[in-house]
């Protein structure tokens, strides 16, 4: 058979239902791929300060309250998250089940985009690109998405909540769908209202998604009256995101000024001051309007994050070109509130000073939605130009961001050396030195992940790590008394007023050096050959000797 004659011969459909069995194994089979590296890259990325703040209420909340017994300077549900992970463990690991919670936060956000990019956008192919871009994005591979912090949970609640409100808001149908839009669901628009609301449970900047849905529901859907709409988009809105903020009742009334001031005064005053004088200690930080705008352009400008935002600037163009003249329908409106719902959270992320790159990760949840959208509505799905741009962008994606996945895989074959089984086996091993000196009580270090792997007792003043410890001498006196906490220049009265059994030291020697005075000038001796090595130094151990 010529060319010319193989191309004009239709294909059978027999051949095209086997091409898509296979190109949909294929895809599995790269998702599957993407999916262990993802987790190894999770079990072996190396420890950060952060999560000596976020990990340890997964066994600190058997016996302690959030706010009242610790400090923690976040809404709470990451901390009943990490709990709730940690049970089945019994209590005996600390970092491994809230990394594992993170994991299972990714599996999740990625399977909600595959089916926002079948529903919303048509297709599977779509879909596949769409979680390729998320799984496989280099800044979402680094401390934003990868260790037992609140940076990666909220994104797949917030995408979730933002398509059940397209969903219950009418959909995205309009003209192109040929007829008048649905009439809004507001049962969904209920569920959304929750969802949104879960989110900021877990991190508070997610209110952006929650604001921009009240916008949305003042002109979601098309053809509908003003009274109608309050009635049956932002009332059930309204009504879901008071039914998601329940959980957080009971907290803020047990104590609505301790509630205030570790949740919100502690970034606006303590947490500013001390890294305007500790700025050069953190390279990833931003003080100035000019640093965040290339902390900004480093997150969005290159690898994936810089090909989602492509597809959603080509689409808006076409989008805005296919038009011609101005019509606000339904369609319109939808991407006009996904636009909202993109530049809320952005500036939003410009507001904090510092700001850090996973101030950045909010908008993202936007992208996948708003490209699927954009898909639809330009009437491109099924085509084969578009699917084959779609398969360029899909290998494209993995070419970026397959090799740092990959840099993990030598690690399946020996799980010890995995960042999460080498904590827990050095807080063993530094349960098992105190012991054979005989003691027994509180180990005071501002790294308490190391002692509460081995279920040994920590201070409560410590048992969040270093965050409020290090403002102590900055606080004023009303938000001192609000924190459970010490300071730099009265830790030493307190630890001799109940002296610890050890201390783990070595890690931010400007304020642990009056600990380590301590330890000097009151009978205890540092452990030889014992080290507990991280990113931030190599510990020490002090244990008390008995007179």
């Amino acid at each position: 058979m010529t060319i010319a004659a193989a191309q004009a011969a239709p294909l059978r459909p027999s051949s095209i239902r086997a091409g898509g069995r296979i190109g949909a194994v294929l895809l599995a089979a790269a998702a599957a791929l993407v999916l262990l590296g993802v987790f190894l890259r999770i079990m072996t990325f190396e420890m950060r300060n952060d999560e000596h703040l976020y990990a340890p209420p997964a066994v600190l909340l058997d016996e302690m309250r959030l706010y009242e017994d610790v400090f923690y300077n976040h809404t709470p549900a990451s901390a009943w998250l990490f709990r709730a992970a940690a049970l089945p463990f019994g209590g005996e690991r600390v970092l491994l089940p809230a990394r594992l919670a993170v994991f299972c936060a990714w599996i999740v956000f990625a399977g909600l985009v595959f089916w926002a990019g079948r529903r919303f956008g048509g297709s599977a192919l779509l879909g596949a690109a769409l979680v390729i871009l998320i799984l496989t994005n280099d800044y979402l591979m680094g401390v934003s998405g990868v260790t037992a912090t609140n940076n990666i949970l909220p994104l797949p609640i917030a995408f979730a909540g933002l398509s059940l409100f397209v969903l219950g808001a009418g959909g995205p149908q309009g003209a192109a769908a040929g007829g008048a839009p649905s009439m809004p669901r507001s049962g969904l628009v209920f569920v959304a209202g929750i969802l949104l609301s879960a989110a900021i449970l877990f991190k508070v900047n997610a209110v952006a998604f929650a604001f921009a849905a009240a916008l949305g529901s003042l002109f979601l859907p098309a053809g509908l009256g003003a009274a109608d709409r309050l009635r049956r988009v932002t009332l059930p809105l309204a009504l879901g995101g008071l039914a998601g903020a329940l959980p957080l009742l009971p907290l803020v009334l047990r104590g609505p000024a301790t509630f205030w001031a570790n949740v919100v005064a502690y970034h606006t005053g303590p947490h500013r001051d001390w890294w305007a004088g500790a700025a050069e200690t953190e390279p990833g930080l931003a003080l100035s309007l000019s640093g965040k705008v290339f902390l900004a352009y480093d997150v969005y400008g290159s690898g994936a994050n810089l090909l989602l935002f492509a597809l959603c600037v080509i689409g808006l163009v076409l989008f805005a070109a296919q038009r011609g003249r101005f019509r606000f329908g339904q369609e319109e409106r939808c991407v006009l509130f996904l636009l909202i719902a993109l530049l809320i959270p952005l500036g939003m992320a410009f507001l904090p000073t510092p700001s850090f790159p996973q101030y950045f990760a909010p908008p993202l949840v936007v992208l996948p939605l708003l490209a699927a959208i954009l898909w639809r509505s330009l009437g491109l799905a099924g085509k084969a130009v578009p699917a084959q741009v779609m398969t360029g962008v899909l290998l494209l994606g993995l070419a970026l961001g397959l090799p740092r996945l990959l840099l993990a895989a030598p690690a399946l074959a020996d799980p010890s050396g995995w960042t999460v089984n080498r904590i827990h086996a050095e807080g063993v091993a530094l349960r098992r030195a105190i012991e054979a000196e005989g003691q027994a009580g509180p180990v005071a270090t501002l790294l308490p992940v190391y002692p509460l792997e081995a279920g040994l007792p920590v201070y409560p003043e410590f048992a969040t790590g270093q965050f409020a410890y290090r403002t102590g001498d900055l606080l004023r006196p009303e938000l001192r008394a609000r924190y459970v906490t010490t300071a730099p220049s009265d830790v030493e009265a307190f630890l001799a007023a109940d002296p610890p059994a050890a201390l783990l030291l070595g890690f931010v020697p400007e304020i642990e050096a009056p600990m380590r005075r301590f330890a000097r000038e009151n009978g205890y001796r540092q452990v030889p050959d014992f080290s507990v090595t991280d990113r931030y130094g190599s510990g020490e151990l002090w244990v008390r000797k008995d007179r």
